[in-house]
């Protein structure tokens, strides 16, 4: 369990002790798990200088952050699709969803999402 949705900052917020990303965008928030697909590590947040275009899954993407694997070098897109290192496959997304009890965002680890998964409140 995090905060109230409206006490979490837009932008991008690190939870260090469950290794995940949370993002808020607005209304909209989701979370990419900071374990690297290769052997664990965790990968850090790369804000880029300026966005690039890339295709990811044969569409064009704009990309603003990254995240970098300091370990084995492994690099992921902003969407955790990995493009380059050893990692064999992307982050993990997982469940963000709202405690019917106390309104509260919960982070389910449990519970792996697709890519793009996003909750609106």
């Amino acid at each position: 369990k995090l905060d109230e949705p409206d006490k979490i900052p837009d932008g991008v917020t690190f939870i260090d002790d469950i290794k995940t990303y949370i993002f808020r965008e607005g209304k909209t928030f989701y979370a990419i798990s900071a374990v690297c697909t290769h052997l664990g590590c965790t990968v850090k947040y790369v804000g880029l200088s300026k966005p690039k275009v890339v295709k990811i899954g044969g569409k064009e993407v704009e990309v603003k952050w990254e995240f970098h694997c300091p370990c084995h070098g492994s690099k992921f897109y902003g969407d955790g699709t990995n493009y380059a290192g050893p990692a064999p496959r992307p982050l993990d997304w997982v469940k963000v969803e709202v405690s019917p009890e106390d309104g509260k965002l919960v982070v389910d680890l449990g519970k792996k999402v697709s890519q793009n998964y996003k909750l609106t409140v």
